[in-house]
């Protein structure tokens, strides 16, 4: 509309605007360390985004992973296609730690035993969260010097100690761990030898 309106008519004009889709914004903070055994689940696998959508995760929830880093994902779809593109991605990074261990000399031994023979010593690896069983050796170790070492078979295993004197002992049994399980020593036991 010109100042002039003697002068001038009433002049119209216009512009074609481009209203691109959006990309849906992606909100996924880098979740806590896990420990291995841990099934994969709504504290690691919680991305949020600013519409309303579906999130697909990879690795899905219910995994186990082994000890180790990894890159989680996710694949958004947005419910709104006309303003939001199709999908929309994210990443984090998620760190499992080796699950602990507990040992246990597991077998009542002949008490007191013989000096020059063998007494055979069963132990057990039990893993702090359920998982597949340890793998891997443990050692026995008495208090004077004499040991033996037995590998894991689905947790538990046993290995034969020579008492070279008499008297009591001490016995541990030290599990060497793997890579998902971390070492532990028994609580000892004593052993006596005549």
């Amino acid at each position: 509309t010109p100042t002039l309106s003697k002068d001038y008519t009433t002049a119209t004009a216009g512009v074609v605007i481009q209203v691109n889709q959006a990309t849906p914004a992606i909100t996924w903070p880098t979740p806590a360390a896990i420990v291995y055994g841990t099934a994969l689940s709504a504290p690691q696998l919680d991305a949020t985004a600013n519409t309303a959508g579906t999130f697909a995760y990879s690795p899905a929830a219910g995994k186990v992973l082994t000890a180790g880093t990894y890159t989680l994902s996710v694949t958004f779809t947005p419910t709104d296609h006309t303003d939001y593109t199709t999908k929309a991605t994210a990443s984090v990074t998620l760190v499992v730690n080796p699950s602990g261990t507990a040992t246990t000399i597991t077998s009542n031994l002949p008490n007191p035993s013989t000096t020059g023979k063998a007494v055979p010593v069963h132990f057990t690896v039990t893993p702090a969260t359920t998982h597949t069983a340890p793998t891997g050796s443990v050692t026995v170790n008495a208090s004077t010097g004499e040991s033996c070492t037995g590998t894991l078979t689905g947790g538990s295993g046993s290995c034969s100690v020579t008492f070279n004197s008499k008297g009591a002992r001490s016995l541990t049994a030290t599990y060497s761990g793997d890579s998902n399980n971390k070492t532990s020593v028994s609580t000892a036991v004593t052993q006596t030898a005549n």
